[in-house]
């Protein structure tokens, strides 16, 4: 059995900003986490967590 190569596809010539689009950006490109966080209290932490389940168990009926 004879087997014929596919003739190649001409593509475009891609340049490296396009080749590279989908890549992460450099660490020192991102700005860096504060020193400190604004203060909260213990009872905010738990009504924001009951807020998000709730909604989290609203959504999934």
């Amino acid at each position: 059995m004879d087997v014929i190569p596919a003739p190649a596809v001409p593509g475009p010539d891609y340049e490296d900003e396009i080749l590279d689009a989908g890549w992460l950006p450099q660490p020192e490109a991102v700005a860096p986490e504060p020193d400190s966080h604004p203060p909260s209290s213990p009872q905010a932490a738990r009504e924001d967590a009951d807020a998000f389940l709730q909604t989290v168990y609203r959504n999934q009926s």
